[in-house]
C-alpha cells in the first residue's frame, strides 16, 4: 500500500488505444472505463449499471478511488485489530478447554473408591444444602400461612362482631314493632 502511494505521483499519461494521439481525460465511477475527448461520442452503456457512464475527469476519478482505497484501508486495519482480538480470545478458549479436559482425564485416571468417595462427599453436601434451602422455604410458607390465617381470622371476628350487632338492632326493632 505505501508503494502505491509513492507511485501514485509518478502516474504517466496514458494515450487512448482506438485515438492513439489522445490522452484518457475522463473515466466513469461505475465501471472504471477510461475515455478520450474523441471516444465520449461513440460511448455504450455502462457495463456495471447498464445505463449511461457516470463521467468525471480522471483527476477527480483518482481522488475518490485515492479516499476509497483509504477508507478500505482503514477498514482493514480495524478487521486486523478485530481479528487480534479474536485470534487473543480463541487461544484463551483453547487453553481453557485443554485445562478441562486434562481435569476430566486426571479425575478418569483416579480409583474407582477415590471416585465414589468424592461422590459421596459432593451428594452429601448437596443433601445438606437441600435441607436447608427446604427448611427456610418451609419458613417463610409458614410465616406467610399465619400471617394470613392470623389476619382472616382478626376480620372474621371483626364481621362476627358487626353481624351480631345488627342482628342485636333487629331484634330490637323487631321487639319494638310487635310492641305497637
Amino acid at each position: 500500500m505505501q508503494e502505491y502511494r509513492a507511485n501514485a505521483n509518478k502516474i504517466k499519461v496514458r494515450l487512448c488505444d482506438k485515438h492513439e494521439d489522445q490522452p484518457y481525460n475522463v473515466g466513469c465511477r461505475d465501471c472504471l472505463s477510461l475515455c478520450c475527448v474523441n471516444c465520449l461520442s461513440g460511448l455504450k452503456n455502462c457495463t456495471s449499471t447498464g445505463v449511461s457512464h457516470q463521467l468525471c475527469s480522471l483527476e477527480e476519478l483518482s481522488s475518490e478511488l485515492k479516499q476509497d482505497i483509504d477508507a478500505l484501508t482503514s477498514k482493514l486495519g480495524n478487521k486486523e485489530g478485530e481479528w487480534a482480538s479474536l485470534s487473543k480470545a480463541a487461544s484463551m478458549l483453547l487453553s481453557d478447554f485443554i485445562s478441562e479436559t486434562e481435569r476430566f482425564v486426571h479425575c478418569l485416571h483416579k480409583t474407582k473408591d477415590e471416585q465414589i468417595k468424592e461422590l459421596t462427599s459432593r451428594y452429601e453436601n448437596l443433601e445438606a444444602e437441600f435441607v436447608k434451602q427446604r427448611q427456610a422455604i418451609q419458613a417463610k410458607i409458614s410465616q406467610f400461612i399465619e400471617a394470613d390465617v392470623n389476619e382472616d381470622c382478626s376480620n372474621f371476628f371483626i364481621e362476627r362482631s358487626r353481624i351480631a350487632a345488627k342482628l342485636r338492632q333487629n331484634h330490637q326493632v323487631c321487639t319494638f314493632v310487635n310492641a305497637l
